[in-house]
């Protein structure tokens, strides 16, 4: 009997520790990842965490767990946001 690896995939958790470690469960895709931003697929939809000098510390597909460690400005939900809103969709000034 084959195992549906979505089955192991456990419940969407969020941990931030000082603003610098986030570990999230729950994850089935990493979709984009550089320094500034971090887009994954997890069973609580899609996730965007923004921040600093990020990096994957820890991918673990088989349990759907991810370590990033940086410095964290904000985690959104993009499909949650109104017309209009922010999160990754808005246009950056620099």
């Amino acid at each position: 009997m084959a195992i549906n690896n979505t089955d192991s995939i456990k419940k969407h958790r969020i941990e931030i520790t000082e603003r610098s470690n986030v570990i999230i469960t729950g994850v089935s895709d990493v979709i984009n990842f550089d320094e500034g931003s971090v887009i994954l697929e997890t069973s609580g939809g899609i996730l965007s965490i923004d921040g600093q000098d990020l990096h994957i510390v820890n991918l673990n597909v088989d349990n759907g767990e991810i370590t990033i460690s940086g410095s964290v400005n904000g985690i959104i939900y993009p499909g949650s946001i109104s017309k209009g809103g922010g999160g990754i969709f808005r246009k950056k000034s620099k």
